[in-house]
């Protein structure tokens, strides 16, 4: 097993970037939505209409933050299978 040190190690002079930042929150704190804002909560109208409050959340070790509603509208699907969707906050 080799060993490594990142961000938290090192002298006070030493320089990260935010690669390294966010290795080492996303190591400390992990992923996931925050316990703030509306928590982006979601509702769904009949025509399939999508809306998801504000809400804070931590995703690959960065902050992903809304402070107003997102809407947007899903496919319509056939009928012939039964039909799952999933929101999810994605970090590229």
């Amino acid at each position: 097993m080799a060993l490594s040190c990142g961000f938290c190690l090192g002298s006070l002079e030493t320089r990260w970037d935010s690669s390294q930042f966010s290795q080492a929150v996303d190591a400390a704190v992990g992923e996931g939505i925050t316990a703030a804002a509306d928590q982006f909560a979601l509702e769904i109208d009949h025509d399939f209409t999508v809306t998801l409050h504000p809400g804070y959340a931590l995703a690959a070790g960065r902050f992903v933050g809304s402070d107003e509603d997102l809407s947007f509208t899903l496919p319509v699907a056939d009928n012939y299978v039964d039909r799952y969707d999933a929101v999810a906050i994605r970090v590229d």
